[in-house]
């Protein structure tokens, strides 16, 4: 806790403010009090919860001096935010918002699967989390750096493109088995680390001159988890 007697402001990101799960309720810190509602600098988007992400949109709430030294700056940088992404904004905030429902839903499936998956896998722990679409793993046990889990998990998790995917380079795939990898000693540098994921990510394909746009069948991204 910071003294009271020092003067400070805080700048929460509140970013995921909608994209919060087992009844957990989002309290905004500018809320707790009038001092704190006078201290604080709210951030926000809509990138996130209207999954807006390339319209490039936020906004901040702050105190009356705050926001004019902000907008000094902000002007002389990038004017203003585009019109269409202006009226995109209103729409999603007063419009239905059943979507937000849905998107909120299905996270927290894979939240609830992902979870299940890492729980599973020996030497590494994760805290549930009750909110965004993050799960952060505490990999100490491991013996390993942050460095050397990454160097470690990129070279010996099975990376591949398809060939479907090498010939049209319209989707990249990472997959990583379940079962341990060992190398020829017997010793399994990363053991019960690597869970059944396959993940596709769909890009811009480079289409010849009057070639259809289609996606190959062998690539069917990631199965939704909720059955339709």
């Amino acid at each position: 806790m910071l003294p009271r007697k020092k003067t400070f402001m805080s700048c929460p990101d509140e970013i995921y403010e909608k994209l919060v799960y087992d009844d957990v309720k989002h309290v905004s810190i500018a809320s707790l009090s009038q001092e704190a509602y006078d201290l604080t600098i709210t951030v926000n988007g809509f990138s996130k919860s209207y999954a807006m992400t390339g319209w490039r949109l936020g906004y901040l709430a702050a105190p009356d001096a705050v926001v004019r030294a902000v907008d000094s700056i902000q002007s002389h940088t990038s004017s203003n935010p585009s019109s269409f992404s202006q009226h995109g904004a209103l729409a999603a905030l007063k419009g239905d918002q059943q979507p937000l429902a849905d998107m909120r839903e299905e996270f927290d499936m894979r939240r609830n699967y992902m979870f299940d998956r890492i729980s599973k896998i020996s030497n590494v722990t994760a805290i549930k989390p009750q909110g965004a679409f993050y799960i952060l793993v505490n990999i100490s046990q491991l013996g390993l750096t942050s460095q050397n889990f990454a160097d470690r998990l990129l070279s010996k998790a099975t990376s591949r493109w398809c060939r479907c995917c090498l010939r049209r380079r319209s989707h990249r795939s990472v997959q990583l088995r379940d079962q341990p990898r060992r190398d020829q000693k017997g010793s399994g540098p990363l053991p019960g680390l690597l869970p059944d994921i396959v993940i596709v990510i769909p890009s811009e394909a480079k289409r010849s001159r009057g070639s259809p746009r289609r996606t190959p069948k062998r690539c069917i991204g990631i199965p939704r988890l909720r059955s339709e």
